[in-house]
């Protein structure tokens, strides 16, 4: 888990552009839920997993860009794009990640020219990081990358939470599509109204788009539809098509999948992910805790917080000398 998460955001150039198909839905709150590491901060996760991977073997890559003796081969670009969306990033995102790479090569090597890389503080910091990087290959070896949970856990958590899954809002579920004409649009609303399915439509047409993320936004508040398709959906019946509706970036096709009101509970299956993302994190936060444990009976350790109520204390009395 630690390790999928570092590589996840290491890819985050990437995978701004799987959120464009829904961003113009969506109001702009982030409806997905991410894991929120508990270890250390997920920026040092991304230097140490972006550094990794130097010792590769390079008889067969090439070199995309290079900034003095620095370089930036085409297995990094492509171990950085995420497997789901790799159909999805085109040759102008990707000239941009590799125009990034070079500004910070840039400054970072000026900064190193300059001694900033030998400044007492930034000295310090390195060395906080090292310890952070190093702590994190030792959680990657020692923990299970993704804690088994099994189905009757999971249910069983959801019979003993069922009052969490209920529904505090009017929820609704969406199928879209962005075509890049209204003539294309015109052609898949006759198409869906002749009786096609969103989901053979997709299958058969739009290939790079069979994931069902990539076209179905589950259920999702009415409030968190943007004032444009929620205006366009208000009235419209289960199955009911909408469209074409125009954006900057085309036409979209809707088609109104369910409605669910406040207070109706959410199904085993529509919260079945959730409960495993839930229940394995707890694990992982569990077996972290008693590996720290097991190193504490190891070492002699000595914490004096007091020190830290004499510090404030003295300053509030340094303070009250001075007014």
């Amino acid at each position: 888990m630690v390790k999928s998460i570092a590589q996840k955001v290491s890819r985050c150039d990437f995978q701004e552009k799987s959120g464009k198909y829904v961003s113009r839905i969506f109001n702009g709150r982030n409806l997905m839920r991410r894991f929120k590491l508990f270890f250390f901060p997920v920026t040092l996760l991304l230097i140490f997993f972006n550094c990794s991977g130097s010792h590769e073997n390079r008889s067969k890559d090439m070199i995309v860009a290079q900034v003095g003796k620095s370089i930036l081969w085409k297995s990094e670009i492509d171990r950085d794009v995420p497997r789901n969306l790799s159909r999805n990033i085109n040759l102008d995102e990707k000239k941009n990640y590799v125009r990034r790479w070079i500004n910070t090569e840039l400054l970072s090597q000026e900064a190193e020219r300059r001694g900033y890389d030998h400044l007492p503080g930034i000295r310090a910091e390195l060395k906080r990081v090292d310890k952070s990087l190093l702590a994190n290959k030792l959680l990657e070896k020692e923990l299970p990358e993704k804690p088994v949970i099994s189905e009757a856990e999971a249910k069983d958590y959801y019979a003993k939470n069922k009052r969490s899954f209920v529904r505090n809002k009017n929820e609704i579920r969406l199928a879209f599509i962005l075509l890049t004409t209204r003539k294309e649009a015109g052609n898949l609303i006759k198409r869906l109204r002749k009786g096609e399915s969103f989901r053979k439509i997709i299958q058969k047409g739009f290939p790079v788009r069979r994931d069902p993320t990539e076209w179905d936004t589950g259920y999702i508040p009415e409030t968190e539809v943007s004032a444009d398709f929620a205006k366009a959906v208000k009235r419209v019946r289960i199955g009911g098509i909408v469209g074409p509706v125009k954006s900057d970036a085309g036409f979209y096709v809707l088609q109104v999948l369910d409605r669910k009101k406040a207070g109706t509970p959410r199904t085993y299956k529509e919260v079945h992910a959730k409960i495993f993302a839930l229940l394995r994190e707890e694990k992982m936060r569990e077996l972290y805790h008693q590996y720290i444990n097991s190193l504490k009976n190891k070492q002699k350790i000595i914490m004096n917080l007091k020190a830290l109520e004499s510090t404030q204390k003295d300053t509030i009395k340094t303070i009250k000398e001075g007014m």
